[in-house]
Order: structure tokens, then C-alpha cells, then sequence
């Protein structure tokens, strides 16, 4: 069992009530769709840290990330439960990317274990 907090302040009942019903021993995790510039710089710090690969693009606190995360068992030598993550730069409205982004391997992403 996880219980999944998404999108509430935890401060407005009745919605603030339901993570005291939570039984001991179930993970709970909090989602803020509305960070604020230093939880956001954080969080993409974080990101750019596990990733396995590095990207040459600037993020900042107002930008718009879409994050896609699944279920894999393609790599799951000695996990039990994987997940590949894609993440990704919302452009602004007109914008269009000029140059090419440069990739390369990230050679000491941070271990999720």
C-alpha cells in the first residue's frame, strides 16, 4: 500500500484529515504542484542528479515540467520495483528549440537505492 498526497495545502479538511487515516507503516507521499523557486530548483537538482544521461538545457523555477514515470521489468536485476522516468521542458507558446541539445552519459548518477 502507498498513500499518494496530491495538490493540497494538508491544511483545508476534509482533505487534510485523510493522512491521519493512513495505517502505520504505509509510505506516504506528498506532490506540490505548486512549488515554490527554492522547493522547484530543489526538485530539478534532484532530477538532474539521478539522471542517467545529461542534458545542455537551463531550467528554471518558471518553467513547466512534465514528468512520465512507469512500471519496467526490462532492468530489474536485484529490483523489485524499477521505474524509468522521462522528464521534460515544457517550451513557451511560440517558442522553438534553434540549436540541437547536446546528451551525453551521466558517468555517477545518484543511486535511487
Amino acid at each position: 500500500d502507498v498513500f499518494v498526497v496530491i495538490g493540497t495545502s494538508l491544511v483545508v479538511y476534509p482533505a487534510a484529515g485523510l493522512i491521519q487515516c493512513v495505517r502505520a507503516g504505509v509510505p506516504i507521499y506528498y506532490i506540490d504542484p505548486n512549488p515554490d523557486a527554492a522547493k522547484f530548483t530543489n526538485m530539478v537538482s534532484e532530477m538532474k542528479q539521478r539522471s542517467q544521461f545529461v542534458f545542455d538545457v537551463d531550467v528554471s523555477a518558471t518553467d513547466t515540467i512534465l514528468t512520465l514515470s512507469t512500471c519496467t521489468y526490462k532492468e530489474t536485476t536485484n529490483r523489485s520495483n524499477y521505474r524509468y522516468v522521462v522528464q521534460a521542458k515544457l517550451l513557451p507558446a511560440g517558442a522553438s528549440l534553434t540549436t540541437p541539445v547536446k546528451v551525453e552519459v551521466n558517468p555517477s548518477p545518484k543511486s535511487p537505492f
